[in-house]
């Protein structure tokens, strides 16, 4: 006999030497990474790198998809999500023609018997309401640790410049190549 699962939580400590998944943005040729302030274990306040759950999410809904898509698609998606389009569901204009005069929990029903997808991430259905559906894969943040038990910098976060240079992209190269 198996018991259900009903609940599933998994910590880790992991080394990643560079990332560049959620960024915060970019000015000219300098990207921004994401950096929140945590409270370490010496007490004491750090800024560090981070990794928001969101992006987590983001790339465990890409293997989710690309899992219902293998073999023959074993897993029911909607027409917006068996092309990955962000809107997922909500961008199925069948389901939304279909929805139209029902309640929010026979949307949300309908919703779950064709999406695989909408299921596990969660959505809104916004098609002339606002019911949602909450997501049963969800994910805390990743934080660099800033120290060791014994205050030994384990994290340094550092602000890289890069800058492209072509010498033979210079003016008197170009006057060159027109001689």
């Amino acid at each position: 006999m198996t018991t259900p699962i009903y609940s599933l939580s998994i910590s880790a400590r992991l080394t990643l030497d560079m990332h560049s998944l959620n960024n915060e943005g970019g000015e000219g040729n300098q990207i921004q990474t994401r950096m929140v302030d945590i409270v370490a274990a010496d007490g004491r306040l750090y800024n560090v790198n981070a990794i928001s759950g969101d992006m987590l999410k983001h790339i465990q809904a890409e293997h989710f998809y690309r899992i219902a898509r293998a073999n023959g698609g074993g897993l029911p998606l909607c027409s917006a999500c068996q092309v990955f389009d962000a809107n997922r569901i909500s961008a199925d204009p069948d389901y939304i023609a279909e929805i139209k005069g029902r309640s929010d929990g026979e949307a949300i029903d309908l919703m779950l018997e064709r999406c695989a997808l909408d299921d596990i991430e969660g959505n809104l259905i916004t098609a002339d309401r606002s019911t949602p559906r909450k997501s049963v894969a969800e994910f805390g943040w990743v934080v660099g640790v800033p120290v060791d038990d014994e205050g030994r910098e384990l994290t340094t976060t550092g602000s890289y410049f890069h800058v492209k240079y072509a010498s033979e992209r210079g003016e008197s190269a170009r006057a060159a190549t027109r001689a």
